[in-house]
């Protein structure tokens, strides 16, 4: 009887190894070999890319500012975020990845590791444009370019993962997406990877986005943020932050930008005046000169 045993939980174990292969070899084949193709070459002139501009940003760290530093940081653990899940996608391990993407988040399952990947490419570009911006403000056209090359290859292997349909879960996830609120939508295509899928945060690297007074603030400030970025320290709920948020002005049209601040405000404690297409337009045309993230002070003494 105990052999038999023995031998069941054996076939078992191999029932289960083959099962659970079949699947990685399934999500990995839902790129066609043209896309794995095209990818793989997007991804070997994005690393070419990469060394380069991190070899040139070397080179001049010691006179590089603070605030230049943190951003070439993050842009490294994000990259690293990147070339893992690349690299899990290629040979196959989608599933496994999936459940534990890059910032340490837990997903659900394939769909919501796809979807939160989808988001970090979205503001990695948003970063790679803001940084070429202030690297041409600094007379450093070299590293400007470099980092425009980032933002379009980042935005090419988007397209080849997600804008031909490569996930087998679209359609249900567009029909998910369509029964929520259009705020609701967006702020989970653009938003939920760092501040999470509940807007509460994402332990001590991104601060919560209910119930804080940048968000509840008088209209033009979280207009500004959206628009323009906000770095530096910040304090939240009691809680302090240190890091940098890129603009979403060039990716969010006037009308997406306040349907998130207002699903946002209205998850808030408390009553607030809805914010319209029309007062972002007119907040991102008086501030339409500014080209860098805005301060907490700058906020604040500013309207």
């Amino acid at each position: 009887m105990l052999n038999l045993n023995f031998k069941l939980l054996l076939f078992g174990s191999f029932l289960l190894i083959l099962f659970s292969s079949a699947c990685n070899r399934g999500r990995s084949q839902n790129l066609s070999k043209k896309q794995r193709k095209e990818l793989r070459a997007t991804y070997d002139s994005m690393q070419t890319t990469y060394n380069n501009l991190m070899s040139r940003y070397k080179a001049n760290a010691d006179t590089s500012s603070p605030r230049m530093r943190s951003l070439y940081r993050r842009m490294q653990k994000n990259h690293q975020a990147m070339t893992s899940f690349y690299q899990q996608m290629m040979n196959g391990n989608m599933g496994r990845h999936m459940m534990r993407n890059g910032n340490g988040m837990m997903g659900n399952g394939m769909r919501g590791g796809m979807h939160m990947s989808r988001s970090q490419y979205g503001q990695m570009m948003a970063m790679h444009q803001d940084m070429a911006q202030i690297h041409r403000q600094m007379g450093q056209q070299d590293m400007a370019q470099m980092n425009q090359r980032m933002y379009q290859e980042y935005d090419r292997m988007k397209s080849i993962i997600w804008g031909s349909g490569a996930s087998a879960g679209n359609k249900t996830k567009a029909t998910n997406k369509a029964a929520l609120p259009e705020g609701q939508q967006l702020f989970t295509q653009y938003c939920s990877s760092c501040h999470g899928s509940n807007a509460q945060g994402m332990g001590s690297a991104f601060p919560p986005l209910i119930n804080s007074k940048l968000v509840t603030a008088e209209k033009s400030v979280p207009i500004r943020i959206v628009s323009q970025g906000l770095q530096g320290q910040v304090s939240v709920r009691g809680n302090t932050y240190q890091g940098f948020m890129p603009s979403f002005g060039s990716q969010l049209s006037a009308a997406q930008a306040a349907a998130i601040l207002n699903y946002l405000r209205k998850s808030s404690k408390g009553s607030y005046p809805d914010i319209t297409k029309q007062d972002v337009i007119e907040v991102q045309k008086k501030y339409s000169n500014r080209t860098t993230p805005w301060t907490i002070d700058e906020l604040t003494s500013q309207n």
